[in-house]
């Protein structure tokens, strides 16, 4: 199926994945996408191709162990920060600190437990900078896929399986 949800209204949307799902261990259904929030929807095994070589072939799960530990925060101010990274870059776990669309906006890439979150958090309360809004999330697919096709932070990959024809995608 190349691409079968492009352009469905989403009640057609939620039919294709349950079709798919009904379909789930009678038969092999290959899905060509690069929606990856629908891999994560409907797929158990996923294969990355980059250039025409697979880059990696693993379940999803395997492949959401890759950014184990990594985290990612948004962040936004009620006034401009001129330059987060200097308030917050001493901080043990803190791997990139990113402006969004203006200086209230910020993204932060973390790798540690929760109280790296809670560190970046305290100190930036406590420089009163005018949080309004945190949001800490876990890097998803499109983070692998991006990082094993484009080279963004090199990462390791878990144990690949090694059935490259078999199974579901």
């Amino acid at each position: 199926m190349d691409e079968p949800t492009v352009g469905l209204d989403p009640k057609q949307v939620a039919e294709i994945r349950d079709l798919i799902r009904e379909l789930r261990g009678q038969h092999t259904i290959i899905l060509s996408t690069h929606i990856l929030p629908e891999v994560q929807a409907t797929c158990q095994k996923v294969i990355i191709i980059n250039k025409g070589k697979i880059v990696i072939q693993d379940t999803i799960e395997n492949l959401s162990k890759i950014e184990q530990g990594h985290s990612r925060l948004f962040m936004r101010f009620r006034q401009e920060v001129s330059d987060l990274k200097a308030v917050i870059a001493d901080i043990d776990g803190v791997l990139s600190v990113d402006q969004g669309s203006s200086h209230r906006e910020w993204r932060v890439d973390l790798r540690g437990d929760d109280s790296t979150i809670e560190a970046v958090s305290s100190r930036v309360v406590q420089k009163g900078l005018g949080l309004l809004e945190f949001s800490p999330s876990k890097q998803d697919l499109e983070d692998v896929f991006l990082k094993l096709t484009y080279g963004q932070e090199s990462t390791q990959a878990p144990s690949q399986d090694t059935n490259k024809h078999g199974g579901q995608p």
